[in-house]
């Protein structure tokens, strides 16, 4: 017997007990599932499991509990997952809201979460010759790039119901012609003026599959640009620039909005382009279905679309990517 002493302690303690007493019932099962018994002392537990030392010290035990083997208190170990099935189950609680603004902010939080979640998970084995480090190093540049893809082609559906209507409801508004709407400035050396309704030159844009350039003015647009594969459209109407070494001319046409482009062989600082240099462009052609305009030519062409609209290209080439 292993704890002589402390066992002889007990049988004298329980040989003290009035007989009336010595029937001991425990409950078969606690609240977190365990049997009562295993969660006495072992030198007791080994007392009342052992029925020659129960039986000599007169203790017999409730039959509820004397059949079934006393469960392993320890809970089974979980089974191992590897970083995909992580990823997997991770990627269920993935930010799912519509707008892409809002989509990004919750997609920067959710993997600064779901990232700790991922790098404690075991490592095993995927990948022949790669460490756990190597393995996770992927996976937010492969969910970046499913997000990115699930963007895109969400604008593409859009662009495609929306474009095609907008374009034709433009064109229509050739034969008013343009409208003041304002005056805001008008002297010898500077006059700008605001308009309702477009020129009547605006024409669409055939579906022919030609390359265009969209300029950029700084290096972190372009990067989100190249990853994403969309333009967005910003908040300044279509200007009609014209300058002399005296004065200048600056016609804003309000209805005229959605992302600007020119065709390659435009320099960035002609005063219909940009009137700026600017070193960062992205060159595409536009999906099949996606509608667009053009306003001066091939000076100036753009896709119709409200201020923060996100519109699908196929990017064909860039400069270089920073």
């Amino acid at each position: 017997m292993r704890h002589p002493r402390l066992v002889l302690v007990v049988l004298l303690c329980l040989g003290s007990i009035p007989a009336a007493s010595q029937t001991i019932r425990v409950p078969p099962k606690t609240g977190s599932g365990v049997h009562a018994v295993s969660a006495l002392p072992s030198v007791l537990r080994e007392v009342l499991t052992t029925p020659s030392i129960s039986a000599a010290a007169g203790i017999s035990l409730s039959p509820s509990i004397a059949a079934p083997a006393i469960p392993d208190p320890l809970p089974a170990a979980a089974p191992e997952q590897s970083p995909l099935s992580t990823l997997k189950s991770i990627s269920e609680a993935a930010p799912s809201s519509k707008d892409p603004i809002e989509r990004e902010e919750q997609s920067k939080e959710f993997w600064r979460q779901a990232l700790g979640e991922a790098q404690a998970a075991p490592d095993d084995g995927a990948g022949a010759g790669e460490d756990k480090a190597q393995a996770w190093s992927r996976l937010p540049a492969e969910r970046s790039s499913q997000e990115n893809q699930a963007r895109w082609n969400a604008a593409l559906s859009e662009a495609r119901k929306k474009t095609p209507a907008e374009v034709r409801r433009l064109l229509k508004m050739r034969a008013a012609g343009p409208k003041v709407h304002a005056e805001l400035a008008t002297s010898d050396t500077k006059t700008i003026t605001e308009y309702r309704g477009v020129p009547g030159r605006i024409e669409a844009l055939p579906e022919d599959g030609r390359v265009y350039r969209h300029w950029v003015r700084n290096a972190a647009d372009l990067e989100s640009i190249l990853a994403s594969g969309l333009l967005r459209a910003g908040p300044v109407s279509y200007v009609e620039f014209t300058r002399s070494r005296r004065a200048f001319i600056k016609d804003i046409f309000l209805d005229l909005k959605g992302p600007f482009f020119t065709a390659p062989e435009n320099k960035a600082n002609e005063p219909r382009v940009m009137n700026e240099d600017v070193e960062h462009f992205v060159d595409f052609r536009l999906p099949p279905g996606v509608a667009a305009l053009s306003l001066d030519g091939t000076t100036v062409m753009m896709i119709p679309a409200e201020p923060g609209t996100f519109l699908p290209i196929e990017i064909v080439g860039s400069s270089p990517a920073p």
